[in-house]
């Protein structure tokens, strides 16, 4: 029976995205506890750009060996992974170019700095890594995929233990070179277990390069434009109202995660699966939508009812205030339409077109972006960009809406 329960692809999914969580926030709850609040909100500010950055690199990838995989012969699968590696590292070039300009337009603040130097050097230090982890989520080894992010998570989780049994302070650049060396550390696991091999990364075949960049580049921009609709409320919070606006907004936005990894357990399964039924793909999306949005609402309601048990535990008494409430209550809301918008997107990805779900997730984050800053520079109040968020749901589920009666 546990044998059974252990190959279920769901299970695999939320064990995978569940302890990556579980081990995010307890790496949360030990920094917010040993950094003082401007520097909890630079790491904040840190890992949601540097995340962002993966998402643009993993977004050209992943999604052209899921599609393209399973109508290739075997003999051409190697050239497919060869041009997907390529294109990733052509990413961590760009990227890396992008970040080393920005360096140098912001070097009267140290803590941009700080940002936009170590995220070339972290990039660079986990490709092999992220190079295994793609190969692992296009054949949905998620056993593998586990095992590389909890070298990286529960190896920090490990040292941060340590310190803060002992010293309790710690320097931000020692933290944020200690993350950087557990995933080059990672990355050479990979190298050696041969997860990722000399092989996928030489030799260069313009046809299956070209034809991975035409897939990949809506599903990217998807990616993209959803990770910045997170990081653009730690970034624009951080640039008009600072580093300690962020670790305040940080502590309930860090909260949201675990729903968020609980929808995308399912949401990582389900999109492989769905893109292959016909007969059966309506009652199938119906009926994970249902159960995803029944288990939110009552997840909702035990976070509302517990608000001060939940941030207490979450980063001290310290963050414990009436702004962390409003935020953590509105993002309750956020959280319980997050599962009908996330379903949306793959109904639009599967049944309608990549293109179309492309265009939503692009409204969405022009929707934000426009929202945040009119919040924070005529209101002045950065507590309502948690309502903004709410509203990009709406504008989300209203457009799947009608584009859903379009297509019919």
């Amino acid at each position: 029976m546990i044998q059974k329960w252990l190959q279920n692809k769901n299970l695999q999914a939320l064990l995978l995205h569940g302890g990556i969580a579980a081990f995010g926030f307890l790496n949360f709850m030990l920094l917010s506890r040993m950094l003082a609040p401007i520097h909890l909100g630079e790491w904040v500010l840190f890992i949601a750009i540097s995340s962002f950055a993966e998402v643009v690199r993993t977004g050209w990838v992943v999604y052209p060996l899921v599609r393209l995989r399973n109508s290739l012969p075997p003999q051409e699968l190697l050239k497919l992974r060869q041009a997907c590696t390529s294109i990733g590292a052509m990413a961590i070039f760009a990227l890396s170019v992008v970040s080393i300009c920005i360096y140098f337009f912001v070097k009267s603040n140290n803590s941009w700095q700080f940002i936009f130097l170590g995220i070339p050097i972290l990039l660079l230090c986990s490709f092999p890594m992220y190079d295994a982890i793609w190969e692992g989520q296009a054949t949905q080894n998620f056993f593998r995929i586990l095992f590389l992010r909890l070298m990286v998570f529960g190896g920090f989780f490990l040292w941060l233990c340590f310190l803060f049994f002992t010293c309790r302070t710690i320097p931000l650049k020692i933290v944020a070179i200690v993350y950087m060396s557990l995933h080059a550390f990672a990355s050479a696991v990979a190298f050696f277990q041969q997860w990722t091999t000399p092989a996928f990364w030489k030799g260069f075949h313009n046809h299956f390069w070209k034809q991975a960049l035409r897939e990949g580049k809506y599903s990217m921009g998807s990616m993209m434009n959803l990770s910045l609709l997170k990081t653009s409320d730690t970034f624009l919070i951080g640039w008009f109202a600072g580093n300690y606006a962020v670790a305040m907004y940080g502590v309930p936005l860090k909260l949201t995660e675990i729903a968020d990894i609980i929808q995308r357990s399912f949401a990582s399964n389900a999109f492989p699966e769905l893109s292959t039924l016909n007969d059966q793909y309506t009652a199938k999306w119906k009926r994970i939508t249902v159960y995803l949005f029944l288990f939110f609402c009552i997840y909702g309601l035990l976070g509302w009812l517990f608000t001060d048990e939940i941030l207490v535990l979450t980063a001290g008494n310290a963050y414990l205030n009436e702004t962390t409430r409003t935020v953590w209550h509105i993002l309750l809301l956020w959280q319980i339409l997050l599962p009908l918008e996330r379903m949306s997107g793959i109904w639009l990805e599967t049944r309608v077109s990549v293109r179309t779900n492309y265009w939503r997730t692009l409204l969405m984050l022009f929707t934000n972006v426009t929202g945040d800053i009119f919040v924070l520079t005529y209101l002045k109040n950065w507590v309502y960009v948690a309502w903004v968020s709410v509203g990009v749901l709406w504008v989300s589920l209203m457009f799947g809406i009608v584009q859903n009666l379009n297509a019919k």
